[in-house]
Parts: structure tokens; C-alpha cells; sequence
């Protein structure tokens, strides 16, 4: 790392269909709430948090590797015969020491595989990881950067994805300085991003997801793109490939 500080140049796209145009070091958004998962489970101590890219291939990768668990949800709710869906308020409940997670969303785990075919270095951040990801991006000197939120379904801009979006520019253009994320938030729950959670019945969709993901720099794991042994594309924590 080159450890330079001056910001990069930033480029925002959404969703999956601008994951085909990223550009440089590339920033996968989704607030709520794959990217906050993957903080929170390396966070825990996974070893590691395996992107799929359909439910089919979730299914077959823990086929192969019964010790991985295996997460996912479609339309926010739990996948039957997951051991958990997308939540980081219920991850925070789990034992994940040492685990690998198969991590299988309708957008952020979609949008990592997909903005990895032309970007060669693919992170996510969400407001968890707010510094450290902005630490590890100006630290890499990377002249380039590309957020890309990814929205619900990775189909329809969502607020809390743009929004943050904004917030981590701002970021970094203070140089790593996170600003006062009250009128983020103000927008995000004017928005109605909060409601689905706030109002939902579902145990996989719990409201304790919301102050999960609406709390600034909570953890310090940096989730980038490598691979296992075998060559499966996996997120690792930043700081075990320091």
C-alpha cells in the first residue's frame, strides 16, 4: 500500500446493471443489510464470507463444505433450510469463530461478484465500517474509485444506499474523517427505508437490524474480495491480508 492520502476521484453508480461499468477500486453499498452482515460476521471471527451468486450455487457450495453456514434470504426473509438469513442483528447471537459463511442476497452478494469482473479490487462499507473503509481505500492510493449501491434487489435505488453513498464520498474527501451522520440518517427515515423493518413480523427481518445498521463505525473489518485454497471468490477481512 502506498500509503498516500489524497482522495481519490469518486464515480457513483447503482445497482446491478452499473456494477457492469465500474471503474478502479470498487465499493459494493448495501446498508440494509449484506454489507453489514459481512462486517459484523468477520468482525465475529469468520474466516471468511463466500458471495453467491444464485441460491442454486449457495446450495451446492455448502453441498461441498457441510462445516460452512450457510445465510441468505430472498425478498428479506430467511431461505428454507438456511441456517440464517441476512440479519446482523441475529449473526450478533452466533458463534461464527473460525467459521466460513455462504452468503447468498438478492443484491450486495450478487453486485460483489459482479463489479469483480472488471474492478480488481472490491470492498464493501456500509456505516459499521465507515473509517476502516475509508482508511483502507485512501491507503491503497487507488486514483480511482467506484461506489456502487446496490438497492433493493439490486432492480430500484434505495435511500439508505445512496445515501450512504454520499456520506463515505464525503469521507473520504475529508480525508477519512467521518462527518455527523444526522442528516444521512434524517433522510434515510424520512425515506421510509426503515419502515419494512420497523413494521415487519418476519424473525429474520428483526427491527433491532435498524440501529444495526444505522450505527457509525461499530466495527473495524474491512470486507475485500480474495479467494480460498481452491479459488472460490471469498470476502477476508483487510487486515489478515495486510
Amino acid at each position: 500500500m502506498s500509503g498516500r492520502t489524497r482522495a481519490p476521484a469518486v464515480k457513483r453508480l447503482s445497482l446491478l446493471q452499473g456494477a457492469d461499468s465500474v471503474a478502479g477500486l470498487c465499493v459494493v453499498i448495501d446498508v440494509f443489510r449484506a454489507g453489514t452482515f459481512a462486517c459484523h460476521a468477520l468482525a465475529g471471527g469468520a474466516l471468511a464470507v463466500v458471495p453467491a451468486g444464485s441460491v442454486e450455487e449457495a446450495r451446492a457450495l455448502k453441498a461441498r463444505n457441510p462445516g460452512w453456514i450457510l445465510a441468505g434470504e430472498r425478498g428479506g426473509v430467511i431461505l428454507p433450510g438456511f441456517e440464517t438469513g441476512n440479519s446482523p442483528a441475529l449473526l450478533m447471537n452466533m458463534d461464527v469463530r473460525g467459521r466460513i459463511i455462504v452468503h447468498a442476497t438478492s443484491a450486495g452478494s450478487r453486485g460483489v461478484l459482479q463489479a469483480s469482473r472488471r474492478s480488481g479490487t472490491v470492498i464493501m462499507a456500509c456505516f459499521s465500517n465507515t473509517s476502516a473503509a475509508a482508511g483502507f481505500v485512501i491507503s491503497t492510493g487507488a486514483d480511482e474509485v467506484t461506489l456502487l449501491a446496490m438497492g433493493d434487489a439490486g432492480t430500484t435505488n434505495a435511500a439508505e444506499d445512496e445515501e450512504f453513498a454520499s456520506f463515505f464520498e464525503k469521507t473520504l474527501a475529508d480525508g477519512g474523517r467521518p462527518p455527523d451522520p444526522g442528516p444521512w440518517f434524517s433522510r434515510i427515515v424520512r425515506s421510509g427505508a426503515t419502515r419494512r423493518f420497523m413494521e415487519s413480523v418476519e424473525p429474520s427481518m428483526p427491527q433491532a437490524d435498524v440501529p444495526a445498521c444505522l450505527a457509525v463505525d461499530t466495527t473495524v473489518s474491512v470486507p475485500v474480495l480474495g479467494s480460498l485454497g481452491d479459488g472460490t471468490p471469498a470476502l477476508v477481512d483487510a487486515a489478515r491480508i495486510a
